[in-house]
């Protein structure tokens, strides 16, 4: 009913004057025209505005208010849509090329940490190297020392065992007894 009324508000002088011709056309007939010839060059021209954006099946004089804002409407949220779409393509290239770049970095990072994981194992090797040569020497040194203690203390005891036998089994028991108390 609103649509209807509104039809009728908005093209109320097209209305009065579409009444008027097809009231004069009715008369036409019933007046009667001097002259034939003048009837004959009489023209009426009938002029459409016709939308571009709508569909040839759905041109009409009057769409209705409520029909315009749903295409109104519609439109938008197709220019919407679209706008939207485009700015997903784009989001999902940058975030690609992000992506892509943040690969480099990693790779870029991980060559980095191997040539310093090679460095540090050369240290390592290195230092495990000098390590290694210390406690050799060290070795050495140690078993040359126990070397010559040994020597001393066969020796203390060789000099203790000749001295007990020219004393006698007799004076190196005293001896012990001696030390025990």
């Amino acid at each position: 009913m609103g649509d209807t009324f509104d039809k009728i508000t908005e093209f109320r002088d097209l209305n009065a004057t579409k009444s008027k011709l097809e009231l004069m056309s009715d008369l036409v007939a019933i007046t009667e025209a001097t002259d034939k010839e003048e009837d004959e060059e009489s023209y009426l021209f009938v002029v459409k505005p016709v939308n571009e954006d709508e569909d040839d099946d759905e041109i009409d004089i009057w769409q209705g208010s409520i029909k315009t804002m749903t295409r109104v409407f519609e439109r938008n949220i197709k220019k919407l849509s679209n706008s939207v779409e485009a700015s997903k393509q784009d989001v999902k290239a940058i975030v690609t090329m992000q992506a892509k770049e943040s690969e480099a970095k990693i790779n870029a990072i991980s060559t980095k940490i191997d040539a310093n994981k090679a460095a540090v194992d050369a240290i390592k090797a290195a230092v495990d190297a000098k390590i290694d040569a210390k406690i050799d020497a060290q070795s050495k040194e140690t078993q040359a020392a126990i070397e010559a203690i040994k020597t001393e203390i066969l020796a203390a005891i060789a000099l203790q065992t000749s001295k007990q036998a020219t004393k006698g089994p007799k004076i190196a028991f005293e001896e012990y007894e001696e030390k025990k108390e």
